[in-house]
């Protein structure tokens, strides 16, 4: 394998400590990873990284930070070796006294290195670790230790039957995650096993142990251990698998024999490694569809069966059950540093006083972890934490205030949707950027597998613009439907949601909130401009706005919007705007695209909104371009006739809802701008009624009658329709009728 290497490392004194970080794509992360290592208190050391071959924007982040930093050592691999073949290259070029690895997704504190070395060197030990924190950025949940309890309260050795303890074979306490630091004379005849894309750092602890270099456990965490999707260690390929049973075996025969002890432990792990791999050959035929040989795998070892049906029944629950973060809000957070006076804040607000580093527990380093994890919440600091308090923070350039008093929370929260298009998200935040009322933040919620939206949002360099990649994707309409959501974790007051090839103009922000105040009222419908021919060098602004010959200016009333979906589509997405105290639910939570989703989100609105006729919000008409991302495999033409099919139950159940007088006046009514003959086509189409009252010739009537009789006959309802109008229709309407005497 060649190496292309570009060092601008010191050539004179040797570092103390040679950090060795194996990197395969990790763009997303590796800018922190790298930054966390050379953030370092122990300043005497180099940081190797070897890139195994990225096709991402890996190479250009390790020559930034090593224009930054003359202690970064990179190194490159023409071809794909794993882990193991990168972190020899490592090995090979390190000068340190010590080594230690670093995953490329990962985080350690500031202290960490002068740490081990210091208890390395007070125990007389060749190879030191400490606990770990385990924390996700992509899907925030309650951040966890590698070990609990008091078995690690103090220095432990763990030799051949320590590290086969029953107590660490399985994630996530496998002993297997923690990443040593050992002198580099015990590490270079070792060497990684380069045929292990997984288990490779187990594999390396206990042919070190075999050689006479235990493993010691240090108390407390201080590696802060990222766990996402792209990991490869929680997707246990089925080739994986089988290599680490391959290695297993191999260090048996090479390293024994064993006393009576250690020969049972390892004849333990082998076999619960072979169950395990029996089982990832199993879910990997699942997974393939191969369902003949997936049985086979279960007749020839029935064992696995029961594992399989568990993993697979989890796997579902996680992707249909799991509440989304519109369920589960996350509320900002203050982080009172030690010594800070403690002033009022709101009662919405989550509060987290801090120790000083020297009374926290390893505990306590987790859940401020965990506090901090989401990169969408917004977390208020008062007072100064330090260095060494931040360092458990996995992104403290997001924690906002400083001194001794809280800022207040933005005014403004908006969400951004989107996937694939970088460019015309540029464009969109670089609109936000522009507006006249600065204290907003907006939360970008990426549902490209490939994150094309980081570089965008990390480009633009506003601490305001947040970046959220979907895990797992939500398609479209969901992640469209999520942005309108009561989720509130920034305490802000307003709300809308500019989709990413959308565009607001600079007053936006700043005439919706002075007409909600003025008004008196919780949503505002904008008009918008229309950008025809959206993403195309032919692309051009029309001189009308979308709600021009619809709906008056002024307040408009929810019985007569419910109505306007009788001759129009309902609500603009992007012309809504409201605030925390609009009494709608303007989150569907139902399946179906987004067209449909603005029908439907018309008719949940229960209040007043005000009609704003200056069109301050462009519209991109684009809409093929963004139905390619439905989530389903339906063709345009089964999607059209389902579509239209649903309109038309919704639009009968809304007319069926409407008083006996508004249906009267329906067709003349002034608080439409829609011509008569628009308002007749939509009656009929719907199968509503067919007396027009001359708006329509009666050859039209019969055409449009017969054109909804085949769509009825042809088209499917959205899956959960009646449940909608049961809950946002029906039951509105009998709470809103008088009780009985």
């Amino acid at each position: 394998m060649g190496i292309a290497m570009a060092s601008s490392a010191s050539p004179g004194t040797a570092p103390a400590v040679s950090v060795v970080m194996a990197n395969r794509n990790g763009a997303a992360h590796l800018e922190a990873a790298m930054r966390s290592v050379l953030r370092q208190t122990l300043t005497a050391l180099e940081l190797i990284v070897i890139d195994d071959a990225s096709t991402d924007e890996s190479p250009a982040i390790i020559a930034r930070v090593a224009v930054d930093d003359d202690r970064v050592v990179a190194l490159t691999s023409p071809a794909r070796g794993g882990p193991g073949a990168a972190r020899n290259l490592g090995l090979a070029r390190a000068r340190g006294q010590w080594v230690s690895v670093v995953d490329a997704d990962d985080l350690v504190h500031p202290r960490r290195l002068e740490r081990l070395v210091a208890a390395a060197e007070a125990q007389g030990a060749s190879v030191v670790a400490d606990d770990l924190i385990h924390f996700s950025t992509d899907a925030p949940a309650a951040a966890a230790r590698l070990f609990s309890g008091a078995r690690f309260d103090r220095p432990r050795a763990l030799g051949l039957s320590g590290l086969l303890d029953d107590d660490f074979a399985g994630a996530p306490n496998h002993i297997g995650y923690v990443k040593p630091l050992a002198l580099r004379r015990a590490l270079e005849p070792i060497g990684y096993r380069e045929d292990l894309m997984v288990g490779e750092d187990f594999d390396l602890l206990l042919r070190l142990a075999a050689a006479g270099h235990p493993l010691t456990v240090l108390p407390g965490a201080w590696y802060l251990y990222r766990r996402h999707p792209a990991s490869v260690s929680h997707r246990l390929d089925p080739a994986h698998a089988a290599a680490m049973v391959r290695a297993m075996k191999d260090f048996a025969a090479a390293a024994g024999p064993f006393d009576r002890e250690v020969t049972a432990a390892l004849d333990r792990r082998i076999a619960r490694m072979e169950a395990g791999a029996q089982e990832a050959a199993v879910l990997g035929h699942l997974r393939a569809r191969r369902y003949a040989a997936a049985a086979a795998g279960l007749i020839g070892k029935p064992s696995s069966a029961r594992p399989v049906l568990a993993t697979t029944a989890d796997a579902a629950r996680r992707r249909f059950l799991t509440p989304s973060r519109s369920e589960t809000p996350c509320q900002p957070l203050r982080l009172r540093a030690p010594g800070a006076t403690g002033a009022a804040r709101p009662a919405s607000w989550g509060d987290l006083a801090l120790k000083p580093l020297s009374e926290m527990t390893s505990d306590d380093r987790a859940a401020l972890t965990a506090a901090t994890a989401d990169p969408t919440r917004t977390v208020l600091v008062e007072g100064d934490p330090g260095d060494d308090l931040l360092g458990f923070v996995p992104e403290p350039g997001r924690l906002v205030g400083s001194g001794t008093a809280v800022s207040p929370p933005p005014r403004v929260h908006i969400r951004t949707p989107t996937y694939k298009r970088p460019e015309m998200l540029r464009r969109a935040l670089r609109g936000l950027q522009a507006q006249t009322v600065p204290d907003w933040v907006c939360d970008v919620y990426d549902d490209d597998p490939e994150q094309s939206g980081r570089a965008v949002v990390e480009g633009l360099a506003d601490a305001r613009i947040r970046y959220s990649a979907n895990r797992p994707r939500r398609h479209a309409s969901r992640n469209l439907d999520f942005c309108f959501s009561r989720y509130n974790p920034h305490g802000a007051r307003y709300f809308f949601v500019l989709e990413d090839d959308n565009q607001v103009l600079p007053r936006f922000i700043e005439d919706n909130i002075a007409l909600c105040e003025r008004e008196g009222v919780g949503i505002v419908l904008r008009n918008q401009f229309v950008e025809h021919c959206s993403g195309t060098p032919e692309a051009r602004l029309s001189d009308w706005g979308l709600l021009d010959t619809k709906l008056p200016e002024g307040p408009c009333p929810p019985d007569l919007l419910h109505l306007s979906v009788m001759a129009d589509m309902g609500v603009s997405n992007g012309g809504l705007f409201w605030s925390a105290e609009a009494a709608s639910d303007l989150e569907i939570g139902m399946p179906c695209n987004a067209t449909f989703q603005e029908y439907l989100r018309t008719v949940a609105i229960v209040e007043p909104v005000y009609v704003a006729l200056e069109p301050l919000a462009i519209w991109a008409e684009n809409g093929a371009d963004t139905a390619r991302d439905l989530g389903d495999g339906a063709g345009w033409l089964r999607r059209e006739l389902d579509l239209k099919r649903s309109v038309q139950d919704l639009q009968r159940r809304v007319w069926k809802d409407a008083s006996s007088e508004a249906r009267r006046a329906f067709l003349a009514n002034p608080g439409f701008r829609y011509p008569a003959g628009k308002r007749a086509t939509g009656l009929v189409k719907s199968l509503c009624r067919f007396r027009t009252g001359g708006a329509l010739p009666r050859r039209e009537v019969l055409r449009l009658a017969l054109r909804g009789a085949a769509i009825r006959v042809a088209g499917r309802p959205a899956r959960g329709l009646d449940r909608f109008v049961e809950d946002r229709l029906v039951s509105r309407r009998r709470s809103a009728a008088p009780s009985p005497p």
